[in-house]
């Protein structure tokens, strides 16, 4: 049994043929089960795209953080895209050079 099945994920899932859109909830930087989550099951086949919609993210702190870099990991190279960053967010990403990991749009 997945963390997903006993805990409701700070995430919805949109599925479209080889899409994947995560959309981030505003509480997901600090939803108890974030840091517990298998991101590899989000994965799907290689040919998945990945985006991360956090548009509805007003913090971004080290647990978001670290999630998307295991989603990243687990996903491969060129895969995952986060969208909608508030202004700050991007900054910050862009100074971690979370752009070496993640597609920033």
């Amino acid at each position: 049994m997945t963390i997903a099945a006993l805990i409701d994920m700070p995430y919805q899932l949109q599925r479209a043929e080889d899409d994947l859109t995560i959309i981030l909830a505003a509480d997901a930087a600090d939803h108890p089960a974030l840091p517990r989550d298998e991101v590899g099951d989000l994965c799907g086949a290689p040919s998945t795209r990945i985006t991360v919609d956090a548009s509805a993210i007003s913090q971004v702190n080290s647990v978001l953080i670290g999630w998307l870099v295991r989603l990243a990991a687990a996903a491969g190279p060129g895969r995952v895209m986060i969208t909608n960053l508030a202004p700050r967010a991007r900054a910050m990403f862009l100074r971690m050079r979370l752009d070496q990991l993640l597609i920033i749009l």
